[in-house]
């Protein structure tokens, strides 16, 4: 995927945003959740950068770091982190990025903190991620720490879904007539 040609050019990346023209997506969600090396570290960030370039909207998973390429999911916008998405090298590499799970109050301060002193909107840069329908009905998510002493959101919020949304919800409910019950019920209380 990172094959970069000797004129620069990166030819999945340009495959990738040919197929999001020609279909008409914004742009891809990068989750690279297996150990790189170093020198393949500064590739991932020249390949999101070209990427982008050519008008791809690109968010990055809290997964591989800089000065290893091993996952150590930093739960947070960091120096470990933040050279996928602005760096003093290539400059805006991605766009924003996707934080893994274990953020807490302190961890989203911080973040929004250094997406402000990168002279990034923490509101569209960074994004405290929640797994949609994880762990069944037991959320482990405050959504409330993501609420500034100004009461605003300090950072954005993403959801990515899991196999629950479509995978035994009625078995969880109790049966399918349940589930159609459920969202009458919702759709009848908004």
């Amino acid at each position: 995927m990172l094959e970069k040609l000797a004129d620069g050019t990166f030819p999945v990346a340009d495959k990738l945003a040919e197929m999001s023209e020609y279909y008409g997506f914004d742009g891809y969600f990068i989750n690279q959740e297996a150990q790189i090396s170093v020198a393949e570290v500064t590739l991932y960030q020249e390949f999101m950068k070209y990427l982008r370039d050519k008008g791809v909207y690109i968010q990055w998973y809290d997964s591989a770091t800089k000065g290893s390429g091993m996952v150590l999911y930093q739960n947070e916008f960091n120096a470990a982190n933040s050279v996928f998405v602005k760096n003093d090298t290539y400059g805006q590499v991605s766009d924003s990025i996707f934080l893994n799970y274990w953020w807490n109050k302190s961890k989203l301060t911080k973040s929004k903190d250094l997406a402000i002193s990168l002279g990034l909107d923490p509101l569209s840069t960074v994004f405290a991620g929640i797994e949609a329908g994880g762990e069944r009905f037991n959320q482990n998510y405050d959504l409330q720490n993501n609420i500034g002493t100004d009461g605003q959101p300090m950072n954005g919020i993403a959801q990515i879904g899991t196999e629950f949304v479509h995978d035994g919800l009625d078995e969880d409910l109790g049966g399918t007539d349940t589930v159609r019950s459920q969202r009458r019920l919702s759709m009848d209380d908004l």
